[in-house]
């Protein structure tokens, strides 16, 4: 085993000391240099540097989302005071950035990297000598790594990214303190992804701290599993792809006394993961639809998976008197419905429990055009009267009442509501002693009322599009489909003629939030592009969408992705991006710095989908390298034939 682990040593090490793409770098050239590749001299390269110098250089990853390293492989100034030849280090891209560290004799910086909050990437490099003895300076190798994540300490505020330690305020070794309240939004940078959160340690003060974590960009959201964290780690928590932002909030809220370690959390991008299916009907985007005039038999078991009446969102109305939950949730065990009068008239309810000594209590929120999830304002009708102040417990509409809201002390009885056809309405009952005792919901309709299931339109609720690396990245989502049968997506760039560049399958029917993307790599470069969407529906009639548009720059950086597969026996297949049509030199370099695989392939401005055969090449380790003639841009990446 070692033998072998010596071997593979010793073939990195023979490929990494070949000419790839890697250029010199000398600090009197000065400027700003973006590379990801290369060896960082002083100003006499292999020989000393001058007296009276006064250098800077700045390097820039030439990768996105990645950061300069540097690694001192020798290091060698005078060194008498503070005031002789000392090489000083800023994390950023000016001498305006953090001081890094200041560097003099044989004290070598080793490796530097620029950090997670230097949002730049890059380093950057003064070197002043006095006018007396000088050295040989100093040799490194630059290379562009992953950002390292940036750390943040439970503070209020919003952070777009992919990667980030999140503490409580305390941070990694103090407690947190009392009386805080803050909001912390994580956003993702990364396009159609969605933020995780992994909770490596969790320690509150019991039922006396929370913190709660909602799905989307603020505390409007569904809270995630219905509840606050205050005693439980939340584990792994991922946004749902219900989210249309693809954001999570935390807000954490303390009393007066006794603090704690709080907690560690690893924050990334990944994909997101579809809405919990508990029992979807104890949630408001999975409510069940009301579609005539007959009795509904239902029970609940539990609160589902978000907290949709909650004293945080201000729609519980006299619920609010009864919302004992730490959190301000008014759920125990919830049953949720929607429902649309078919004819105008007065609607009144009964909800009759099982047994008499059950306590259900309900809200109904509306009217609405467009169904929200959570519902949103006070109720239009609230009973929280406790089950001994009516008859067998049964509780709801009409029965004489002249009252619209009721707090414990109530009959159970709250006044009928006049409706108009078309209308549309939510339903919340909830079983406050958690007995998961069964209830019948019947209906009494009068001056023409009627229940039925009226067809809700196809409801667009964002299309947007943002110009990334290379193509147009479109997203649309939908709240609600009926015989929606495809989208079309159409672009113009003068807003008047048209062309179709794909048809998407839609849904069909569906009353849960649905979600669509597509790279449209085929845009016209420096030129405002415009779209919009055609919907089409099964019977063939047709509606479009709004229009948009996405400013699209030709300057593409040059870059490598989708590499697969890898390892593989056959052959590589990749994506070269870049701004120019031209000609890719593709080289394959064997452990022994060989080159084994040399050709040229042509490619277009945009993504280019290529491919290299390794099927009769040795089993082994190689570095894929791609020139591209077209702006000079050299890429490395190993590859595995086995």
């Amino acid at each position: 085993m070692k033998l072998i682990i010596k071997a593979y040593v010793f073939i990195l090490a023979i490929i990494i000391t070949q000419p790839l793409c890697a250029q010199t770098y000398n600090i009197s050239q000065g400027g700003t240099v973006s590379t990801c590749a290369g060896t960082f001299y002083d100003a006499g390269g292999t020989g000393n540097y001058a007296n009276n110098e006064d250098y800077t250089i700045t390097f820039c990853p030439a990768t996105a989302g990645q950061v300069i390293r540097v690694v001192f492989t020798s290091f060698s100034t005078e060194n008498w005071s503070a005031t002789y030849d000392r090489l000083t280090i800023y994390d950023g891209n000016s001498t305006a950035a953090t001081q890094i560290g200041s560097y003099a004799g044989t004290t070598s910086p080793g490796t530097i990297s620029a950090s997670g909050s230097n949002s730049s990437g890059c380093l950057t490099f003064r070197f002043r000598s006095d006018g007396s003895t000088v050295y040989s300076g100093w040799v490194a190798t630059i290379s562009c790594v992953a950002a390292p994540p940036p750390v943040i300490n439970g503070t209020t505020g919003n952070y777009t990214l992919c990667s980030a330690t999140f503490y409580d305020s305390g941070g990694s070794g103090s407690n947190y303190v009392n009386n805080e309240s803050k909001t912390t939004v994580f956003c993702p940078s990364t396009a159609g992804q969605c933020m995780k959160a992994v909770f490596t340690s969790f320690n509150l003060e019991d039922h006396f701290d929370y913190l709660s974590v909602y799905d989307g960009n603020s505390t409007a959201a569904p809270m995630i599993l219905g509840s606050s964290f205050t005693a439980a780690s939340p584990g792994t928590i991922t946004a749902t792809s219900t989210n249309t932002s693809g954001c999570l909030t935390f807000k954490f809220s303390s009393d007066g006394a006794t603090t704690s370690t709080g907690w560690a959390a690893n924050i990334s991008c990944a994909t997101c993961v579809s809405s919990p299916t508990n029992n979807v009907q104890q949630d408001c985007v999975g409510a069940a639809m009301i579609c005539s005039n007959q009795s509904v038999a239902g029970s609940s078991l539990g609160s589902g998976n978000y907290n949709d009446a909650n004293l945080g969102l201000g729609n519980l109305g006299c619920l609010n008197n009864y919302a004992e939950l730490p959190d301000g949730s008014a759920e125990h065990q919830s049953s949720w419905y929607y429902f649309t009068p078919s004819a105008s008239g007065t609607i009144g309810m009964t909800i009759a429990p099982s047994s008499s000594t059950t306590d259900y209590d309900w809200a109904i929120w509306g009217p609405y055009t467009t169904l929200p999830c959570p519902p949103t304002g006070p109720p239009l009708r609230c009973s929280a009267a406790s089950a001994g102040n009516s008859s067998g417990g049964n509780t709801g509409l009409g029965n004489g009442a002249t009252d619209t809201e009721e707090d414990t002390y109530g009959n159970g009885w709250v006044s009928s509501i006049n409706v108009i056809a078309g209308q549309q309405y939510i339903l919340f009952l909830d079983n406050w002693n958690a007995t998961s005792a069964p209830f019948t919901l019947s209906w009494q309709l009068s001056n023409g009322a009627a229940l039925g299931c009226t067809v809700l339109p196809i409801e667009l609720i964002s299309f947007t599009g943002a110009n990334n690396n290379g193509f147009n990245l479109l997203k649309w989502a939908t709240v609600s489909e009926t015989n929606n049968e495809y989208f079309t997506l159409e672009r113009s760039i003068d807003g008047i003629n048209w062309k179709e560049i794909t048809k998407i399958k839609a849904t069909g029917n569906s009353l849960n939030y649905k979600h669509y993307q597509y790279e449209d790599y085929s845009f016209i470069s420096n030129e405002i592009n415009y779209y919009r969407l055609k919907q089409t529906d099964f019977s063939g009639d047709f509606e479009y969408s709004n229009i948009i548009s996405i400013e699209s720059s030709e300057n593409i950086e040059t870059y490598l992705r989708d590499i697969h597969p890898n390892p593989t026996n056959e052959n590589i297949y990749f994506n070269v991006f870049t701004s120019q049509s031209g000609t890719a030199n593709i080289e394959l370099i064997d452990f022994m710095g060989n080159s084994v695989i040399k050709e040229e392939q042509h490619i277009n401005s945009g993504k280019n989908d290529l491919k290299t055969d390794m099927s009769y090449l040795k089993n082994g380790i190689y570095i894929l390298k791609i020139t591209t003639l077209n702006d000079g841009k050299c890429i490395n990446q190993k590859v595995i034939k086995n």
